[in-house]
């Protein structure tokens, strides 16, 4: 699970925030884990298209969030 994906402004559309969840991924899958996620507001549309881009799928979630979700 990805608690928080957060850039400073100056380092942002440089590929940053992607390398995180790269290596992120990469150590899941060294500890076996098989599933990525992370949950956010369903209106943070800038947080959608980086996940998205990375292959998650987005699912409904309640109270106004959703979940970003990606087979490892």
């Amino acid at each position: 699970l990805f608690s928080t994906t957060y850039v400073e402004p100056q380092w942002r559309r440089q590929g940053v925030a992607q390398a995180l969840l790269r290596q992120g991924e990469d150590w899941m899958r060294q500890f076996g884990l098989q599933r990525a996620a992370t949950y956010t507001a369903d209106h943070n549309l800038k947080l959608h298209q980086l996940y998205l881009g990375l292959g998650y799928e987005l699912l409904p979630g309640q109270s106004g969030f959703v979940q970003l979700i990606k087979d490892l």
